[in-house]
């Protein structure tokens, strides 16, 4: 099962690991400046076509991968990118298409900008 092993933005009542669970209450919180990033482990080689994303006050949302064992800065490449439509105060409903997302090992989200001071990830589902 993957797991998220890093995110720039910590509070103990949002956990990053909440992005992972269905419950719609639950969620990951940004703390305010932009870019805001998740690394995930996906612990074996995957091929991904599709990021499936729900999330709120996100408005532009970069994807990279890497297929390297080596999670260095120098071995993610871009692998999709979005602009999501605003929604106010309701939650976004947004899937982003993958190119060249192959034997991927590591996936970094990142949100380089938000509606609001503070966007929120509440379930990302890989495809």
């Amino acid at each position: 099962m993957s797991e998220v092993i890093s995110a720039t933005s910590f509070d103990l009542r949002f956990s990053a690991d909440n992005i992972f669970d269905s419950d719609p209450s639950t969620f990951w919180i940004t703390t305010g400046l932009y870019p805001q990033e998740l690394m995930i482990d996906l612990k074996a080689p995957h091929n991904l076509n599709e990021l499936k994303v729900k999330s709120m006050r996100v408005k532009k949302m970069l994807i990279e991968g890497c297929a390297s064992a080596e999670s260095s800065e120098t071995n993610f490449f871009k692998i999709g990118e979005k602009n999501f439509k605003g929604t106010g105060d309701s939650m976004q409903n947004e899937k982003i298409s993958l190119t060249g997302a192959k034997g991927l090992l590591f996936l970094r989200v990142v949100i380089e900008e938000g509606y609001d001071d503070f966007a929120s990830v509440h379930y990302v589902e890989m495809v």
